[in-house]
């Protein structure tokens, strides 16, 4: 038998109105309230059953913000005043899928904005009752190619490949925000994401035998190791351990103490959009193009030349091609070796740039950054002394007053 969805049930209740007049009312007062009520009991539960964990907050957000939009947009834009959104038809959902075709051929949503929606809706036809709603009823694009993504690169999105200094742009990070110019160097050197860096604590993450745990702001929650395999891996942890050393702890992380999370990566993206001028528009490509070079090198210290820099990936050997993209992928936090397609291009591009003849992890490091440590060291040391001088002023203060 079919399990009860209570959400489809009218819920009808008598109120008397203050004429006197008994009226049969929804329960649920209005549209907004159904909604927000089948969300709320529905949205932490994973899809997967073997999954344990609930969904992530951002999850839950984007869920609710995109259905919300979504049922406005029926109701207000497309006509369909619809009362207990758990009644939802086909023919609704097909007014939803043909006015987000016309917004994409407006150039006003993305494909991965409309691929985002379209799973918005099919959990919910899961809450409801309704599973196979959208495959039965038939809804669908008129034109195949709305709410595709192209996962796979093209061209090349690191900073390297795009003519940006990566020295240069992290040296003036430092005079800006400098614990900006520590993430950004922390993205560079073990290819961390944006919020993975800010929430990274270099001294208590970092489990020693070359390990460094990634635990926190990863994406999905899921943990991994990167492991150092550089003399300069070795020396950026040095001086992010060192920079995190705050009033004699060593369990800080990068971001800014005086913000929150959601503060810190507003700053964050600021001065790397802002301030840096690190946008496509402007250079070609963001700062998860840090990202993309770490993935491409490390493919190349392995021994394999990535596919958007000119490397025939199909005419390599085949184990060292296996081994390269298993550990990429591990390293970048992906268990599907396909996603390292997604930073340097599908295993079909062809191209004529030779493949490295053996592992050297010495490639691993990016271009011209010979000088930087030891610059941002000697500028450490300066903002130590400039702290110093600034407690002792007050101290001084503080006494003569």
């Amino acid at each position: 038998p079919s399990p009860p969805y209570p959400y489809r049930e009218k819920r009808l209740e008598l109120v008397t109105l203050p004429d006197g007049a008994v009226r049969n009312v929804y329960r649920g007062v209005s549209w907004k309230a159904r909604l927000g009520q089948i969300i709320d009991d529905n949205v932490a539960r994973r899809e997967d059953p073997r999954i344990s964990s609930a969904a992530s907050y951002a999850t839950r957000h984007n869920v609710r913000t995109g259905l919300f939009r979504l049922f406005t947009v029926l109701r207000a834009e497309l006509g369909f005043k619809i009362e207990n959104p758990a009644r939802i038809e086909a023919r609704h959902l097909q007014a939803l899928w043909d006015w987000m075709e016309r917004q994409w051929r407006a150039g006003e949503l993305a494909d991965s904005t409309i691929q985002g929606y379209c799973s918005y809706l099919r959990k919910f036809c899961g809450w409801i009752g309704q599973p196979k709603l959208i495959e039965y009823g038939k809804v669908v694009f008129k034109d195949p190619a709305c709410g595709r993504r192209e996962l796979m690169a093209h061209r090349d999105k690191s900073w390297e490949a795009n003519n940006v200094d990566i020295a240069a742009v992290i040296d003036r990070a430092w005079d800006i925000e400098p614990w900006v110019a520590m993430a950004l160097l922390a993205q560079a050197a073990f290819g961390l994401r944006r919020k993975e860096s800010v929430c990274l604590r270099p001294a208590s993450d970092y489990l020693d035998h070359g390990v460094l745990a990634i635990t926190r702001g990863t994406k999905g929650g899921r943990v991994r190791n990167v492991f150092l395999m550089s003399r300069w891996q070795y020396e950026v942890l040095a001086i992010l351990i060192e920079f995190c050393r705050r009033d004699g702890a060593l369990k800080c992380y990068i971001g800014g103490t005086d913000r929150d999370l959601r503060a810190n990566l507003r700053r964050y993206n600021y001065i790397v959009g802002e301030k840096l001028g690190i946008t496509k528009d402007l250079v070609g490509t963001t700062g998860h193009g840090l990202r993309a070079g770490f993935g491409c090198r490390l493919l190349e210290a392995y021994g394999i030349t990535a596919p958007v820099r000119g490397g025939d990936v199909a005419q390599a050997d085949e184990q060292t091609r296996e081994r390269a993209y298993k550990l990429t992928a591990e390293a970048m936090g992906h268990s599907r070796t396909s996603i390292v397609g997604a930073y340097c291009g599908s295993v079909r591009m062809k191209g004529d740039a030779p493949h490295p003849d053996d592992v050297d992890v010495e490639r691993i490091d990016p271009p011209n950054m010979e000088g930087l440590i030891e610059k941002l060291r000697q500028a450490r040391r300066d903002l130590k002394r400039d702290e110093a001088q600034l407690r002792r002023f007050a101290r001084i203060y503080k006494e003569a007053r």
